[in-house]
Formats: C-alpha cells, sequence, structure tokens
C-alpha cells in the first residue's frame, strides 16, 4: 500500500522551511543592525537633547551669594523652573575674579545641564587683563542677555565742583590731585573712569577697592570724592544728601535716573560702558535647547511683574535675541581691550 508523503515532512521540504526561517532572522538582524549603526553616527548631545531635561539643570554664578548677578540668576532660574519646566540650581562658584566658573563652564559638556549667568567682565574685560585658558567666543553658546546695568558717576558733596564739566575741568587745572574709587582694577568702575579722564585729557589718581561697595562707603564718608558705581548700589543712596548724581555712563539716560544727563551729553563723545548678564552655555550647545531656553526668558523679560523688579534693581531688562547677544559680546571684547590698554590695567591670575 502506498503511504501518503505529510506536508513539510519530507527532506526538501524541511530545507525550505530552515531556509525561510533564516533569511527572516538574517533581515531581522541586519536591520537592528543597521540601526545600531545609525544610532551610533549620531552625537551624544543630539539624542540627549530629546529627553532634556531629564535632570536638575545647574546654573552656575560667578561671584559670591547677594550680588547683582546672583539675583539676576534667582530669578532666573525660578522662571525658568516653570517655563521648562525643569528644576534649576544656582551654584555660587566664586573664586579668582570670576575665573574658576568660567573655566568650568568652558569644560563642560554640551548638554543643556551646565549653564552659566556671566556678567560681561568674565567673558568681554578679563581676557585683555590677563592670560586665560577659555576663547571667550569659541568655548561658549550665547543664549541670551538678561539685562543691562549703567554706571553712574557719584560725587561726594565736599567736592568743588556742581556738574561734570566742572568736575573735569577742575581736573585738568590740579593734575593729579583728584582721585577717584573703584570697584578693583580691571572693574568696570575702573575702566569706566579711566575712560573719561583719558577722553577730557586730565591726570587724576586710582584709588581701587576690593569690590563696588566698600569703595562707595568711602565715597559716602568723603575719604574719596567721586567714582562709577553700579547702578544698582548707587540707587539705594538717592536720597542721601551726600552725594550727588553728575552722569549715567550709558549712551542713553536712565529710566531709574532720568534727570541725570549721559556722560556724552555733557561733551564727551562717544562714552558708552556698563555691564551686562547673560545666559551661555558650553560650547556646541545643541540649537533646540538654546531655542527653548530663550523663548522662556523673552516671555520672562516682557512681563510687567519682571521689569518692575529689574527697574527696582536698576536693571534694564534686554529683550534681544541669542544672535544680538552674541554679536554684543563679539563687540564688547575688542572695546575693552582697548580700554584696558588704555588705563595700564594689565594684570595677572
Amino acid at each position: 500500500m502506498r503511504r501518503t508523503k505529510a506536508p513539510f515532512v519530507n527532506s526538501k521540504g524541511k530545507q525550505m522551511v530552515i531556509r525561510r526561517r533564516f533569511t527572516a532572522g538574517a533581515a531581522a538582524l541586519a536591520a537592528q543592525l543597521a540601526v545600531s549603526v545609525s544610532m551610533a553616527a549620531i552625537p551624544v548631545a543630539a539624542l540627549a537633547q530629546d529627553a532634556w531635561p531629564s535632570k536638575p539643570i545647574k546654573l552656575i554664578v560667578p561671584f559670591a551669594p547677594g550680588g547683582n548677578t546672583d539675583t539676576i540668576a534667582r530669578l532666573t532660574a525660578e522662571r525658568l523652573s516653570k517655563a521648562i519646566p525643569a528644576v534649576f540650581v544656582v551654584e555660587n562658584m566664586a573664586g579668582a575674579g570670576g575665573l574658576t566658573a568660567t573655566n568650568t563652564v568652558a569644560k563642560a559638556a554640551p548638554d543643556g545641564y551646565t549653564l552659566f549667568l556671566v556678567a560681561s567682565p568674565q567673558l568681554a574685560i578679563v581676557p585683555a587683563l590677563q592670560t586665560v585658558s577659555f576663547d571667550p567666543i569659541k568655548d561658549f553658546t550665547p543664549i541670551k542677555n538678561i539685562a543691562f546695568n549703567p554706571f553712574v558717576l557719584i560725587v561726594h558733596k565736599s567736592f568743588p565742583a556742581g556738574n561734570l564739566k566742572e568736575m573735569l575741568d577742575w581736573a585738568r587745572a590740579n593734575t593729579d590731585k583728584l582721585t577717584y574709587a573703584s570697584g578693583g582694577v580691571g572693574s568696570v568702575s575702573h575702566l569706566s573712569s579711566a575712560l573719561l579722564f583719558s577722553k577730557a585729557k586730565a591726570t587724576v589718581k586710582h584709588v581701587p577697592y576690593r569690590g563696588n561697595a566698600p569703595a562707595q562707603v568711602d565715597v559716602l564718608a568723603g575719604h574719596v570724592p567721586m567714582m562709577f558705581s553700579n547702578l544698582s548700589d548707587a540707587l539705594t543712596q538717592i536720597k542721601n544728601a551726600d552725594l550727588r548724581f553728575f552722569a549715567v555712563s550709558s549712551a542713553k539716560r536712565s529710566p531709574q535716573l532720568p534727570d541725570v544727563p549721559t556722560v556724552q551729553e555733557q561733551g564727551v563723545d562717544g562714552f558708552d560702558t556698563g555691564a551686562w548678564n547673560g545666559l551661555v552655555g558650553p560650547a556646541n550647545l545643541p540649537a533646540a535647547i538654546v531655542s527653548r531656553l530663550e523663548k522662556a526668558l523673552t516671555e520672562f523679560l516682557k512681563e510687567p511683574a519682571t521689569q518692575k523688579r529689574f527697574a527696582e534693581l536698576g536693571l534694564e531688562p534686554d529683550v534681544g535675541s541669542s544672535g544680538d547677544f552674541a554679536a554684543q559680546i563679539k563687540k564688547d571684547i575688542p572695546l575693552w581691550a582697548d580700554i584696558v590698554k588704555l588705563a595700564g590695567a594689565r594684570t595677572q591670575p
């Protein structure tokens, strides 16, 4: 009796089944390998940004708590925590005039978890003062400038002049008899004064202090007749009868001091100094992360409550773009370098 072969039981059928299974498995493995290769070609930072943020974000400040930059950082961190949302942790990393913090951020991974609330001296002035291990342009990604802080020329009431012109006339007629205080060698306060007296062709002695606050205390006491103080500190003395406000350093008048003319208005052409505080990250920070942070900060700075608080602090919010901020940094570096050279303020760490 002849037996009928069961389907897929003969040797030929088994080989066909095995071949089909092998072909399907090989195709699946090849697909997996292709995906693995393509993923390996994508930078880690590009992969990470899709999940950003997945952990707390460090916001480094180059100074001790309590100053202008620290206050801006804490207001910024609070707002970004709600807008992103994520946990933003302010870390004060004082030391070496801000170099400790600046070097730390320059070497950080560009993954969006290390950001820098930087004041203009760290990127635009310090590299002209001393040898540094970072490049202020190549090693950072500008995200957004947050605020400008102009300086104001404060003068003790005992000084025999009623305005800036009279003060400069007195200085030219009394060579080396006028002194001015500053927050330290190479500070915005020092360099603004050096620029002013250079343009006025007056020889004036510099008395540096360790910070703006102690310098202002001695001006208040009449030990040193004048200084350029940042507007934030000067506003605390607006009602003090021992002080007079002669001029603001910016190109336009300050909304907080509408009756105080600019240095330019009083005959010193091209005079425009001050400080800014902005947010940057390490070089090569992904564009998607920059855009997200920039958008949140722009919305923050347009809010009436923010503008009111900044006005109280003597700050002017800046609603410009990340591109505007990058251009500001590039413009300021050679300008301050020229002033550093003019003031003979080269230092070493």
